[in-house]
């Protein structure tokens, strides 16, 4: 009885149903979702807004020239001070490893990462 009480007790889940919107409509793959239960005149100002500014979405990695490393760039910090462990390469099946180099190349050709050099503690490489 003490379950179904408190059960009761949660509050109503806040997640909205979405409903698939093309911003063009030459282009119906090219989707946002909107909630279904926006006022019809909100869901049509916001549709409007996206659509006047829809130079701003990116589709594909083809669509982003690449991120400039003054707005982002990831280093590891590593500190001098700690030994170093190197770890075992992580092995893929052959299939996975393929759609992973796939992937890699295709961001490597975006200019959205780049090769970089680290000790071979750290490597992840034969």
């Amino acid at each position: 009885m003490k379950q179904i009480e408190e059960e009761s007790d949660r509050p109503e889940s806040t997640i909205e149903e979405l409903v698939a919107v093309p911003l063009k409509e030459a282009e119906p793959m090219k989707v946002i979702l909107v909630g279904a239960l926006l006022p019809e005149e909100e869901k049509n100002e916001l549709l409007g807004f996206l659509r006047q500014n829809q130079d701003v979405f990116m589709w594909s990695h083809d669509d982003m020239p690449g991120i400039d490393p003054a707005h982002a760039c990831h280093r590891l910090n590593i500190d001098p001070n700690f030994l170093s462990v190197r770890q075992r390469p992580r092995r893929f099946a052959p299939r996975k490893n393929r759609a992973i180099n796939k992937q890699v190349e295709t961001l490597l050709e975006n200019g959205l990462i780049m090769k970089c050099v680290y000790p071979s503690w750290i490597s992840n490489s034969k």
